[in-house]
């Protein structure tokens, strides 16, 4: 369960083993941290001859879902699109990753619990931040971006 508190505009909370956390959100944005998410590499496996989700992909999905639905629930809808996507990635160790390599993941969980096309995302930033060992997470925010199309 995650737990979330309410506050002067906010939203603040713990990010424990396979959950996630809001941080703040506003009309037009949404702030949040997940758990490190899993390689593009481990996302699919093959069952009798099909492509089919691994079990690390649909539990990091329902935790974004979730995380989606709090953010819903306490009245702070999604950002309409288009989409500024930012994701500040936090490892859980040394090992070499590449920056891209999560976000996948994040991005089609995330705009699957939007209720959005990821093909709404226009502007795409990722930044490898470091190591965090206690909390390896993604911290990502999602905002609505003026356009003239």
């Amino acid at each position: 369960m995650v737990t979330i508190q309410q506050g002067s505009g906010a939203i603040f909370g713990a990010i424990t083993p396979n959950r996630a956390s809001a941080v703040s959100v506003g009309p037009s944005t949404w702030r949040f941290s997940v758990p490190y998410p899993p390689s593009t590499n481990n996302l699919y496996m093959t069952v009798r001859n099909r492509r089919v989700k691994t079990q690390a992909a649909r539990d990091f999905t329902e935790v974004v879902g979730e995380m989606a639905s709090i953010l819903c629930e306490l009245g702070y809808g999604a950002p309409r699109p288009p989409y500024r996507l930012t994701i500040e990635l936090w490892a859980p160790d040394r090992r070499r990753r590449d920056a891209d390599n999560g976000v996948k993941c994040l991005q089609d969980s995330l705009l699957k619990a939007t209720g959005h096309d990821d093909a709404e995302v226009i502007e795409l930033h990722v930044v490898k931040r470091g190591i965090d060992r206690m909390q390896p997470r993604a911290d990502v925010t999602l905002e609505h971006v003026e356009t003239d199309r």
